[in-house]
């Protein structure tokens, strides 16, 4: 599910993004999420609901299993989840990521321009083919400034832009107060979680502190992609794939029980 300031979601939000106060943080995102079963018709009793989500989508889905009116998830999947025991120990991390945000390229005379541009950056460099491509697709939208002459037709910029990047990231507590809602689902969901090998964004520190069996969470699986970051999904699509895969079809069959 589209975070509201991110994809196609950001461009039909445009104007409601832009109203105070501008707080659309994880807690705001998990709300959106709680919001698509609420409105649907109910799961049937054979039907799984499995949370998945990486980085800060990991954080919105820990979040959205304390929400009430609680829906019955048969398992969490937590990959390199923005989560920390301490908010010491991620405070350098959010003051680099804000940072970075405001400093990042947003826009491009073309997609096929911003395609070059990325794929030849240190950051985006590593990621898989197939990924670039579908963020060109639709991490990126038409520049909202095309009708004034000096934009080049055609151009085009960030779907989430910086500011919003920013305000996703300006939660002092955002990564800390989550672990409370962690641990109660810890004990009645089964949980796995699924780092990267390297830890380029969040310390090793911090993710041992987060499965460490003293804190009383439980994991039922606890998993590392070699040669791979923060950024997992965007560097092993196909190993991550597979272990998703794997975590889901060892899971009991509703439907047998």
């Amino acid at each position: 599910i589209d975070c509201p300031n991110h994809g196609v979601s950001a461009a039909l939000n445009e104007e409601a993004l832009q109203q105070a106060p501008k707080l659309f943080g994880c807690h705001k995102y998990a709300e959106v999420i709680h919001r698509f079963p609420s409105a649907g018709p109910r799961l049937t009793p054979i039907q799984r609901l499995v949370g998945l989500g990486h980085s800060l989508g990991g954080v919105a889905i820990t979040i959205l299993q304390n929400l009430e009116p609680t829906f019955r998830f048969s398992s969490v999947i937590l990959v390199e989840p923005m989560l920390s025991p301490s908010v010491e120990a991620v405070e350098p991390l959010r003051r680099m990521l804000i940072k970075h945000a405001y400093r990042r390229r947003d826009s491009w005379p073309s997609r096929e321009c911003a395609f070059q541009d990325l794929k030849s950056r240190k950051r985006t460099e590593r990621w898989d083919s197939r990924v670039l491509d579908l963020y060109i697709k639709f991490g990126l939208r038409d520049h909202s400034g095309t009708s004034h002459l000096q934009v080049h037709r055609g151009a085009v910029s960030l779907a989430c832009s910086r500011e919003e990047e920013v305000t996703m990231y300006s939660e002092p507590n955002g990564a800390t107060k989550p672990v409370q809602d962690l641990d109660k689902i810890c004990s009645r969901v089964p949980v796995s979680i699924i780092f990267g090998g390297e830890n380029d964004y969040i310390p090793r520190e911090v993710q041992d502190a987060l499965v460490d069996p003293a804190s009383g969470r439980r994991f039922s699986r606890i998993i590392r992609i070699g040669g791979a970051g923060h950024l997992v999904p965007q560097y092993a699509p196909d190993q991550l794939g597979k272990h998703i895969f794997n975590i889901l079809s060892s899971a009991p069959s509703m439907s047998r029980l």
